[in-house]
């Protein structure tokens, strides 16, 4: 079954926006917060682009973005997974439900970053 993001905006939050100069950690002046994008239609490319892994399949109900407050992202090359992290709960991705996701990335030999507003942290080998 396909994923839709529904009312889930934490992209809007967590992830940067170069073109719109939407720093990470802060709303988008055009996010309808639970509700979704204002300009949907005019959207920038890279938010057109972006499909969050738990859109794609990954993970469980409990990491859907706006309940967990971890957007999961993979990197340009796809080889490694980012966690962008809400600052309102620094802690997040120590969640349970994460374990499965970071322990599986670290032993296949990749890298999980962790991104919070304008923090970053790399998780290799084992989980902090």
């Amino acid at each position: 079954m396909a994923r839709e993001c529904g009312g889930c905006t934490q992209c809007c939050k967590v992830v940067a926006v170069v073109e719109l100069a939407k720093p990470q950690g802060k709303w988008c002046t055009y996010c309808e917060i639970g509700k979704g994008c204002g300009i949907h239609a005019t959207r920038p490319a890279s938010c057109r682009a972006f499909d969050c892994l738990w859109l794609q399949g990954i993970g469980t109900d409990a990491m859907r973005p706006d309940k967990s407050k971890v957007v999961m992202a993979s990197t340009s090359d796809a080889k490694n997974i980012v966690l962008h992290v809400d600052e309102s709960r620094p802690d997040a991705y120590r969640a349970p439900a994460f374990d499965a996701l970071i322990s599986t990335t670290i032993e296949a030999g990749r890298r999980v970053f962790i991104v919070t507003g304008d923090k970053r942290r790399m998780i290799e080998g084992r989980k902090p």
